[in-house]
């Protein structure tokens, strides 16, 4: 662990630029800017602590620099762009405007709506057109006819231009600061849109060959995979096109750990590059091997811009690109210097990568198996080749599942802990299913029938025999635990517990064993607290939905929640996170047309009398009667109700209301 931390010259420039990112995000301007300074302190007392060897005063001048410059870095990349974005579009928005757009991607098909991933290239106003170019997300009416579209067509649209919307609801998914990091700065909505010309110039047509590419590629999979769920994940993990994969479908694999199989990831790619790498090296001759790296680099490269060079994607190419330069040249190399210097490139490129699941997962699963599965593998011996093959492959999917299990905490609410045996029988079939589906998309301009048929069935197969193994783990009793909500402290204490962990693993260190041990009593008490402040809280709330009317009694562990008619998607991403965050146990569903002529319903008690308090609902026709205890504050939200106290003379006098950001109602007590 020591040379690990010493000597990896990468690690020490990731690590420094992380906590100068981590402090731009989570800390104000005056305290981030002291992070170097603490980081020295804390560098000091680990190596007095540790009894660690001093280092010289450049390297950790260096380390500070590098904390300084993450610092910049990210406040230039989140903030600073955030904010000139915001204010070229100021003036054009929630204004019904015309503009100009190009296509960036292939249109996505939903119930609703239309949407298109565009550039915002104008807008005309009063006679004068304005010049922008920002990315936007443009929804269009589901009536509109998109199949001529093509990737870099210019099409005029009327319709208003408006900021992405914050998350309404308590512990809701943050769309708009994803759509940021994404520097995605705009929305908007319309049922105007005229065509106008196709961008052909030359620039434009070499910048969307990989996407026609990845058209050409889809349109021979639906040729040949029939079956719609096989058909649907086989255009996800072979070319990362979004699919409606059946919610049951990837409700299982999500439950059951191995939700990571849907998409083009660093498995997939590594499957690619180990194919391409053979068929080169078995076309070329031995003495001319050196030049195969190049072949090899251009159509892995070609592959990862056409799944869209995803943040595992980029990761497995950088690795492989150096791992495969090492071996061609014949230079001595360090994996672990490999894996940090493409998480260092990643950040330089975008620091905003860092918040994303799938860079945190992927190098996380990664780090798992470079540190932890060795050591757990040389424990045990085998003589037979077979129990040896299963051993390995347990002890590493044990040591990517223990690596990832804090950020599937943490973003998923949810363990799997049948995940590690889910993903034993169904990873085999997987690499299968890869090595075939790459061979088809190879062979694919070849007009070979008869084998792309054959190839086409056999996938069918294989798809549905690992849909089936899916779905019986996910049948399978307390196979995973969901609707647990933990802390950014708590996430943080889990992290150091893992990271000591590993540390003792390796030093065999016993001041390790006192630091884990104070950790987890440290998370117990911390996790006790917000678990008991969570249970005695009681309150209303009303959820901010847009098609809905939805609105609950929060009581101990029990929601009463009242509503109209709810779907799963709406359920799922508004509802399901406040019950995550209160950690609720039952859920009690009630229509509004019935449930509010007897409020005992409501609390499931029989003496409330103290307060009356009267709800006029949006239509004012009718008058809604509820009776509390004793009500501490009340949190109006705009244009819901009008809300009427009785007083001593049996007369009804307005309540006091105020609003608020969230635009929710919420009555504590």
């Amino acid at each position: 662990m020591k040379h690990l931390l010493t000597d990896k010259f990468f690690l020490k420039l990731s690590l420094a630029l992380l906590i100068g990112i981590i402090s731009c995000e989570f800390l104000p301007i005056y305290l981030g800017l002291s992070i170097p300074i603490v980081t020295l302190f804390s560098i000091y007392l680990i190596q007095y602590f540790f009894r660690i060897q001093n280092r010289s005063w450049r390297s950790i001048a260096l380390f500070s620099t590098l904390i300084f410059f993450g610092f910049g870095l990210h406040y230039y990349n989140f903030y600073f762009i955030k904010e000139k974005s915001e204010k070229q579009l100021y003036q054009i928005i929630n204004k019904e405007t015309t503009y100009l757009v190009r296509i960036e991607e292939k249109p996505e098909i939903r119930e609703t709506s239309i949407k298109l991933k565009v550039t915002l290239l104008g807008v005309y106003e009063h006679q004068k057109k304005y010049l922008y170019s920002q990315k936007m997300i443009l929804y269009l009416d589901p009536t509109i006819q998109v199949d001529s579209m093509n990737y870099g067509d210019l099409y005029r649209v009327y319709g208003a231009i408006n900021y992405p919307t914050p998350p309404l609801n308590p512990n809701e998914f943050d769309y708009k600061k994803w759509l940021t990091r994404n520097h995605i700065f705009a929305t908007g909505y319309s049922n105007q849109i005229e065509y106008l010309k196709d961008n052909k110039s030359t620039l434009s047509a070499i910048k969307y060959i990989p996407l026609k590419a990845r058209d050409f590629f889809e349109k021979r999979i639906e040729k040949y995979v029939k079956d719609k769920n096989s058909l649907d994940i086989a255009k996800s993990i072979l070319i990362g096109v979004k699919t409606n994969i059946d919610p049951e479908i990837y409700d299982a694999y999500a439950a059951t750990g191995t939700v990571h199989i849907l998409s083009v990831s660093g498995i997939h790619f590594a499957i690619f590059f180990l194919l391409i790498s053979k068929l080169i090296d078995f076309l070329m001759p031995k003495k001319y091997n050196t030049y195969g790296f190049f072949p090899k680099q251009f159509f892995s490269f070609f592959y990862a811009l056409i799944t869209g060079f995803n943040p595992p994607v980029f990761r497995s190419f950088l690795m492989l690109f150096f791992l495969d330069l090492q071996k061609t040249t014949k230079s001595p190399q360090s994996s672990y210097n490999v894996l940090f210097l493409s998480s260092f490139i990643i950040l330089i490129y975008d620091s905003n990568q860092l918040f994303n699941v799938g860079f945190l997962l992927s190098y996380a699963a990664l780090l798992g198996l470079m540190i932890i599965q060795p050591r757990i593998e040389q424990k045990i011996e085998f003589k037979n080749t077979i129990s040896r093959y299963t051993w390995t492959i347990l002890t590493g999917l044990f040591s990517a599942w223990l690596f990832t299990m804090p950020f599937t905490l943490f973003f998923f609410n949810k363990v799997s802990f049948l995940g590690m045996l889910s993903n034993f029988f169904v990873i085999p079939i997987a690499q299968i299913i890869l090595n075939l589906g790459f061979a088809f998309l190879i062979l694919s301009p070849i007009p070979i029938e008869i084998i792309h048929k054959w190839i086409g069935n056999v996938l069918n197969g294989l798809l549905w025999v690992q849909n089936e193994i899916i779905l019986f783990f996910e049948q399978i009793p307390l196979s995973f635990f969901d609707k647990i909500y933990i802390t950014e402290i708590e996430f943080f204490l889990i992290l150091c517990i893992l990271f000591f962990f590993c540390y003792f693993l390796i030093q065999k260190n016993k001041q390790s064993i006192y630091i884990i041990g104070i950790l987890i009593i440290t998370f117990t008490l911390v996790n006790t607290f917000k678990s008991v402040k969570k249970t005695e809280e009681t309150h209303w709330i009303l959820f901010n939905l847009r098609k809905f009317t939805a609105f609950g009694f929060k009581k101990s562990k029990n929601l009463y929640l009242f509503t109209d008619s709810l779907d799963s998607k709406t359920y799922d991403f508004s509802v399901q996170p406040y019950i995550n965050l209160y950690q609720i146990d039952s859920v009690y569903q009630y229509s509004l047309k019935s449930s509010f002529r007897n409020q005992k319903m409501l609390f499931g008690i029989d003496s409330i009398q103290k307060a009356e308090y009267f709800v006029c609902s949006k239509e004012n026709k009718s008058i809604w009667k509820y009776n509390f205890n004793r009500t501490n504050n009340i949190i109006f939200a705009k244009n819901m109700g009008t809300y009427y106290q009785k007083n001593n003379k049996n007369k009804y006098n307005p309540i006091h209301v105020q609003s608020d950001t969230s635009n929710a109602l919420m009555i504590k007590r």
